[in-house]
């Protein structure tokens, strides 16, 4: 049954289309920016066409069939993970007298919730997440910092982002918009 897209959506329609977006992203066909734009949008559709727009350009097979990426490692060096690539329920983060930065906001969700945890000892490793993704940081610093600087607001059906991180002269970083030099570009 085909609905005419300029009739008015109720709140269930908005809600079976978040449902969808999120089941989605679990199944690696949206990236976590792509579904917390889409689900901002779903929840302020009026209409059918709003709604449906939203979801017809999803395929009927996942975009992924590798396993998830589980271990993160630098010992002496240093590298930025970004783009699109499958991310497990869990991550784990090593970085040694080490610059390690991972960029969250290409990723895929193989589940609806993501538990990065990070090990810097003489590091200061970076994580960026997603706009408007629910992140939470906790953990323990020795001689060390955590900073969480995050400029938008959590919106209902975005991704979980736990970050517990562990360091010993060290400080982790966590933010929602990169800088130049970390992964962002130089603007004028």
């Amino acid at each position: 049954m085909t609905r005419e897209p300029s009739l008015r959506a109720g709140d269930g329609d908005r809600e079976t289309t978040v449902a969808t977006l999120q089941a989605a992203c679990t199944q690696g066909r949206l990236t976590l920016e792509e579904l917390t734009t889409r689900l901002e949008l779903a929840l302020g559709a009026t209409t059918f066409g709003e709604l449906d727009g939203l979801t017809e350009d999803l395929p009927g097979r996942p975009v992924f069939s590798g396993t998830p990426r589980r271990w993160i490692v630098e010992i002496f060096g240093g590298g930025m993970y970004r783009g699109r690539w499958r991310v497990g329920r869990e991550v784990r983060m090593v970085s040694i007298f080490a610059a390690t930065a991972l960029d969250l906001r290409e990723a895929v969700l193989s589940e609806p919730g993501l538990t990065v945890r990070v090990f810097a000892l003489f590091a200061g490793p970076k994580v960026i997440v997603p706009d408007h993704a629910d992140v939470q940081l906790a953990g323990a610093a020795v001689f060390g910092s955590h900073r969480l600087r995050v400029s938008t607001v959590p919106i209902d059906g975005s991704p979980t982002i736990k970050i517990l991180a562990y360091t010993l002269f060290g400080d982790v970083l966590v933010r929602d918009k990169p800088r130049w030099g970390f992964g962002g570009r130089r603007k004028g």
